[in-house]
């Protein structure tokens, strides 16, 4: 699995920042900060030097594989390398540059080796989280029970204060239209966004399980909470939904399977460490 693009400039900016010519940076109090890049230790293969700072092979073979280029062709590896020897050539000027000693700029170059370093094993994870094809297809025969046969065109008021919802909701219980209640409520709710046509598995099984319950053409009676806040959901109309075969949508649910098993571990590390935080 490739990194992406912002990822190998950071790692590859940050790792010259440390300076191939030294050792890495110490934390205060002796060993290795929690910002500070991984070093680069006995290269593999240098492939360039520029000003006495050597560009090891593996930096190249790294930026081939984000940028998906093939060393072995001529000018794609020189198009590479230049771009390595840029990056050598800003940071060097950079060391000269008064404004890198700015605490401010340096939280900004260690934050970019911080993210690039979590990012990659971020991906190791995802690497080892690879659903099998029986967890693929399970999913594939859940979310043909969750959709259904049907698809969805919904409006929606949302609201950030339960009280408002509801004065909207009695509003409509008394004969007001959905279309004139927008309008009367422009101003007191969040920006509107158009839903469109949907599925139930698209949809927090909140809001799901309040579109069952409509007929085209109603509202929901109560406004119906979800992270985002209180909703009035308005049901346009239907139309019929047949799900795409496996095959087509295999690779999107392994990507799906993949993202959720990858933020339970990151979860669970996070429950697992002590995570102090001063003043509270």
């Amino acid at each position: 699995m490739s990194l992406p693009l912002p990822v190998l400039l950071a790692i590859a900016l940050a790792v010259l920042l440390t300076g191939c010519r030294a050792e890495p940076a110490a934390a205060p109090g002796g060993g290795e900060g929690p910002a500070t890049p991984l070093a680069v230790s006995g290269a593999a293969e240098v492939v360039a030097r520029v000003d006495g700072v050597a560009i090891d092979r593996r930096w190249l073979e790294a930026l081939a594989r984000g940028r998906g280029l093939d060393l072995q062709d001529p000018a794609q590896h020189a198009q590479l390398l230049d771009e390595l020897v840029e990056y050598v050539v800003l940071v060097e000027a950079g060391r000269r540059d008064p404004a890198l000693a700015d605490p401010a700029v340096r939280a900004e170059i260690e934050l970019n080796a911080l993210s690039a370093r979590a990012s990659a094993v971020m991906a190791r994870i995802a690497a080892v989280e690879d659903p099998g094809e029986a967890a693929l297809r399970a999913e594939y025969e859940s979310q043909r029970q969750i959709n259904g046969a049907l698809e969805y065109q919904v409006s929606h008021l949302l609201f950030a204060d339960e009280a408002v919802a509801r004065e909207a909701a009695a509003a409509l219980a008394a004969g007001q239209s959905f279309p004139a209640l927008r309008a009367a409520y422009g101003d007191r709710v969040r920006p509107p966004v158009e839903l469109g046509w949907l599925k139930l598995g698209q949809l927090p099984e909140g809001l799901a399980g309040a579109l069952r319950g409509l007929q085209p053409g109603s509202t929901t009676a109560e406004p119906v909470q979800s992270s985002y806040g209180w909703h009035l959901l308005h049901l346009d109309g239907t139309r019929p939904f047949e799900a795409p075969p496996f095959e087509q949508v295999r690779e999107g649910i392994r990507r799906m399977l993949i993202a959720q098993a990858s933020r339970a571990r990151v979860d669970a590390l996070k429950a697992a460490a002590r995570i102090e935080l001063p003043g509270q």
